[in-house]
């Protein structure tokens, strides 16, 4: 009879523990943790973010942010890609308002060279309007 109570008691003790969000396990200890930030992605709520402080063009965001996006690592500089098309050296980036961008992206040069192209050895930084 008392390993039935012992029984019982655990029974009870699991399922209360369960109520009281202490059952969550893995599952719930990985939704309470925020989502890791990409260190090659500049989001649309940093970019607003960079508005509400006062920043204006792309240029001034990407320097605050990641300054280490505009150091070029071969003999060609960083490009700069806007929708797709190629858009020139970095300080183009000071004409594009930020009101504009939905995202900015850092391609090392190897991506940059697998995906945009051979002329891409300094790296790039595509920047996506919302369109």
């Amino acid at each position: 009879m008392p390993l039935l109570r012992l029984t019982l008691l655990a029974l009870a003790l699991t399922v209360s523990a369960c109520k009281s969000g202490g059952g969550g396990g893995a599952a719930a200890s990985a939704s309470a943790r925020p989502a890791p930030r990409n260190p090659n992605l500049i989001t649309g709520d940093q970019i607003q973010e960079a508005i509400s402080s006062g920043l204006g063009n792309a240029y001034d965001l990407v320097a605050r942010l990641h300054p280490n996006w505009m150091r070029s690592t071969g003999r060609q500089g960083v490009q700069v890609w806007l929708d797709n098309q190629r858009y020139g050296g970095v300080t183009t980036l000071r004409s594009v308002s930020l009101t504009s961008i939905s995202s900015i992206r850092y391609m090392t040069p190897s991506e940059a060279q697998g995906q945009l192209g051979l002329n891409n050895q300094g790296g790039a930084i595509v920047v996506t309007t919302a369109r």
